[in-house]
């Protein structure tokens, strides 16, 4: 991990020759890829696992250690997945050389299970589940 000026921060794993870098800038919004999420055909999607959410420092969460609640539902409008169900809040730092404003959805249901082909709105809330910061909506092309 170390520190590119003042705005950026990034931090790298290695492991087998590969290195998988992720970058912060205070100045980025907040953004997604890829969509349409389609792990059967693009083996770039397959080998990425999911949807991956990008600057989620972005989304005016205030304390210095962030936690954030993810939720989709179908167009139906049933809940599809949920990190508060599953007790696994998304956490981040806000500064630091670990801070890692990101995280992926691995396009599975509550149970684990892969979601079908369809159309998905996502919404991020605060830790409280008390304000959405951000929602949007997605696809799964299985």
């Amino acid at each position: 991990d170390f520190t590119v000026a003042d705005t950026f921060l990034t931090g790298a794993a290695a492991g087998n020759d590969n290195v998988v870098f992720w970058f912060k800038s205070e100045s980025e919004k907040f953004y997604f890829y890829p969509c349409p999420y389609r792990p059967a055909a693009d083996a770039r999607h397959q080998a990425l696992g999911g949807v991956v959410f990008k600057n989620l420092h972005s989304l005016n969460v205030t304390q210095s250690v962030r936690t954030l609640n993810f939720r989709v539902y179908d167009t139906a409008g049933d809940l599809v997945y949920s990190t508060r169900k599953k007790k696994n809040p998304i956490r981040f730092r806000s500064s630091g050389s670990n801070a890692l404003p990101e995280w992926k959805w691995t396009a599975v249901n509550s149970a684990d299970h892969p979601v079908a082909s369809g159309l998905y709105v996502f919404v991020f809330t605060d830790s409280d589940d008390r304000t959405v910061l951000k929602q949007g909506k997605l696809m799964v092309i299985r």
